[in-house]
């Protein structure tokens, strides 16, 4: 893992078994984030790899506060008692920091319900339940998991089987231990295909993109399963195995906060879902102080055709989302490689001991056209990038803490050359606290 990065997997173990006659049926309502993690949660962390010292928790809770979840949690939470017969509302809403494997993916997390009793370390680590996914594109989904001792199973009506999309006039179909270990019911109106890819919106998604707040609702009442997303309908299923468990959270390496977590008694929710103001379609607020949510991005040709150019020239468009992302300055290589400076972990700085975000990418034009295809990073782990210059075999990049000489000798794609010419700023995480300058010859 890249700078030493830890990921942390966390589980909350619940200790009530998961039959309705040993779970809570809530008679008023129970805020879940209302007293200290601890108390609601048990938690256990497992370093991936091996540490020194302890990590800190990727969730970050204060009563009145809400929870904070930092890209480098996976896992779950698991409240401590079992639950029955409710109607859980949730709040949440993505922030912009993806990691690891899933930093170039969609935003994944999950609102978990009737989790099994854990009895093993394998239950522990991928415990039996059933879950409404929140994910780019797929929130609203329904989810399955089965473990080794604990099936689960449901029923639901569906207008397609590859992939199923639940539809309330379709006919029902049973999803069992044929669909093991993970069956999974699309939202009603899910974009078919859908794209792992981060930022993805379906033409038809309801859910509000990042950092806009939205709800998701599950209401279960005996074997049977609603879910709404911002008020509306989207998901339902019948004859589920367990009737009752522990309520969770799931993470998986993408950033976000919830401000609502609350079980209410069945019929006795009546909030409607009212959409908060949204913002101007440039990506910021009318009052400038955020840079979130970008709800109404400019295509890249829209962005393009808005250019006014001064004297006989042109501008093209060579190279747009998903190929690059937060570019802040190019430059060309002496082979003729395109490359590009993103600088990813601005505005936001990473986590204390985290990699850093920037870095540098390798475009290439496959055909020919004129018109990038692919990309590759050519450089990782950088601090703030922020300038690019050609230098013999290699390039000068400016960065918060550094200037550094980057060269690939070898032809492979990728800077294997990484030479310090200046550094300064105690606060360099990655390299020892000095200031020097070194000039070439």
């Amino acid at each position: 893992m890249n700078g030493g990065t830890k990921w942390v997997f966390l589980i909350l173990l619940v200790t009530l078994a998961g039959r309705a006659d040993e779970a809570t049926q809530p008679s008023q309502t129970i805020d879940l984030l209302s007293a200290p993690l601890e108390e609601t949660f048990e938690e256990f962390t497992y370093p991936v790899e091996p540490s020194e010292g302890r990590i800190a928790s990727p969730w970050q809770h204060s009563p009145g506060a809400g929870l904070a979840v930092s890209e480098t949690a996976i896992g779950f939470l698991r409240t401590r008692e079992a639950f029955h017969d409710f109607h859980l509302v949730c709040e949440y809403r993505w922030l912009e920091r993806t990691f690891g494997p899933r930093a170039d993916r969609a935003r994944d997390a999950g609102l978990i319900f009737h989790l099994s009793e854990a009895h093993s370390r394998e239950a522990n680590l991928r415990p039996a339940r059933f879950e409404a996914q929140i994910s780019e594109g797929a929130t609203g989904d329904l989810i399955a998991v089965s473990s080794v001792t604990h099936p689960s199973s449901l029923r639901a009506r569906v207008d397609r089987n590859t992939p199923p999309r639940w539809s309330a006039d379709a006919k029902l179909r049973v999803f069992d231990e044929t669909d093991q270990p993970l069956a999974r019911i699309g939202w009603s109106r899910k974009s078919i295909p859908w794209i792992d890819r981060r930022g993805f919106r379906g033409e038809s998604d309801l859910a509000n993109p990042v950092g806009e707040w939205n709800r998701i609702e599950i209401i279960a009442q005996g074997a049977s399963v609603e879910l709404r997303i911002n008020g509306e309908l989207v998901n339902a299923a019948s004859h589920l195995s367990r009737k009752a468990g522990a309520i969770g959270l799931r993470a998986n390496l993408a950033a976000f906060e919830v401000r609502r977590l609350e079980l209410h008694p069945l019929g006795q929710f009546t909030d409607s879902w009212q959409a908060e103001s949204r913002s101007t379609d440039m990506g910021y607020s009318v009052t400038g102080e955020s840079l979130l949510p970008r709800r109404f991005p400019l295509s890249p040709e829209e962005s393009a055709s808005l250019w006014e150019i001064d004297g006989d020239y042109r501008i093209e468009l060579v190279a747009a989302e998903p190929l690059v992302a937060d570019p802040v300055d190019l430059t060309w290589d002496h082979r003729g490689n395109l490359l590009v400076a993103e600088m990813r972990d601005y505005p936001l700085p990473t986590a204390e001991g985290a990699a850093f975000l920037s870095r540098i990418r390798r475009l290439v034009d496959d055909d020919g056209d004129g018109r990038y295809d692919r990309s590759e990073p050519w450089a990782e782990n950088l601090d703030h990038v922020q300038g690019l210059l050609p230098f013999r075999d290699g390039i000068i990049a400016t960065s918060r803490t550094e200037v550094l000489y980057l060269a690939d000798l070898d032809g492979d794609g990728r800077a294997e050359v990484r030479e310090p010419l200046f550094r300064t700023n105690p606060i360099q995480r990655h390299y020892p606290p000095i200031h020097e300058r070194c000039l070439f010859h």
